[in-house]
């Protein structure tokens, strides 16, 4: 299967109200499974509270993959979206969360934002992990990780990078800039997901969802200040082609990450 059908959903996000979120995204799963029946679909950071380290909003992580589990096999589509949660040590971390009927891959945001709460208050990731989708493979990222471009070196490790964000408006640009940054220097498609409104912090989000080729062009995106879904097909052999023309990974420096935890 070369193909990969993705939805992508840009949506405004109820502050501190998790169940409300879920009867919002519920109907909008069923509204496309009607339309499209595409193989993913991409939901915004911390889609069920909007963006918050609140103790109080970090639920116990098996109730956020027991819904996606739910809603995935009731629509026959895989679901990638990040949430708050408490891991299984009872701390809080943002994590992105891919379910594929009863299979479950996640991963822990590692770059938590810098002029936030998020920095103090939650549990960054150790793992920098490749989910697998059919025949795909797909890097997850959140928000602020986008800005790091070593975690995103792609050594034919992934196919498609997926961010899901909640990126204010008044640093927009470099949204744009970084997701066609990620795209060309890595040779992969990369499907930017951010969200749009006012959250509870009065902090103003206008979007700019879209989707990149690997060669940093615009495949599709969604208008600005909006909410919107938008369809997207990708064709893994058209990228291999590419990458067998334009081979970077000849002259590309090949180096691990060490992750440090108290970095010195």
């Amino acid at each position: 299967m070369s193909d990969l059908n993705i939805c992508i959903i840009q949506s405004h996000i109820f502050w501190h109200q998790s169940n409300k979120n879920k009867d919002h995204f519920n109907e909008l799963f069923l509204k496309i499974k009607k339309d499209k029946n595409p193989d993913l679909v991409v939901l915004p950071e911390m889609f069920n509270t909007g963006f918050t380290t609140d103790i109080n909003e970090a639920l116990p992580y098996h109730e956020i993959e027991n819904w996606l589990i739910e809603q995935s096999n009731k629509n026959n589509f895989a679901i990638i979206g990040s949430s708050l949660v408490l891991n299984e040590n009872h701390e809080r971390v943002n994590r992105c969360v891919l379910a594929n009927k009863d299979n479950i891959q996640f991963y822990d945001k590692v770059h938590l934002f810098v002029l936030s709460s998020e920095f103090q208050d939650l549990k960054p990731g150790k793992i920098r992990p490749i989910f697998i989708l059919n025949d795909w493979k797909i890097m997850p990222t959140i928000c602020f990780d986008l800005r790091f471009p070593e975690w995103h070196s792609n050594q034919n490790e992934y196919d498609l990078l997926i961010n899901v964000a909640s990126w204010p408006k008044v640093r927009s640009d470099h949204w744009i800039t970084l997701l066609k940054a990620r795209a060309i220097e890595n040779q992969a498609y990369v499907v930017g997901c951010n969200r749009v409104g006012v959250d509870g912090n009065n902090i103003d989000y206008q979007g700019d969802s879209m989707v990149y080729n690997y060669e940093g062009k615009i495949l599709a995106e969604l208008p600005k200040d909006e909410s919107g879904i938008i369809y997207v097909t990708i064709n893994k052999n058209d990228m291999l082609k590419y990458k067998k023309k334009f081979n970077l990974q000849k002259s590309k420096s090949h180096y691990s990450i060490k992750y440090e935890e108290d970095p010195k």
